[in-house]
């Protein structure tokens, strides 16, 4: 059975914070900037992004962004 879409992106995105490709305190790419790197919807990038959030790898703040 393939894995969820959500499911992938957060691991790649997991993995990338892990390897500092985003170090702490950097922001993540916007949204639609990831949805366009993935090739998916909002709806799924959003769903990633609350994985990883509630996993304490991100802090989401409205008009700032996603900070790692």
């Amino acid at each position: 059975m393939a894995q969820a879409r959500h499911k992938i992106i957060s691991d790649t995105l997991g993995s990338e914070i892990a390897t500092g490709t985003y170090p702490v305190g950097s922001r993540l790419p916007t949204e639609m900037e990831l949805t366009a790197r993935f090739g998916t919807s909002r709806h799924t990038v959003r769903e990633a992004l609350k994985t990883l959030s509630d996993q304490g790898l991100l802090a989401r703040r409205p008009k700032i962004g996603t900070i790692v």
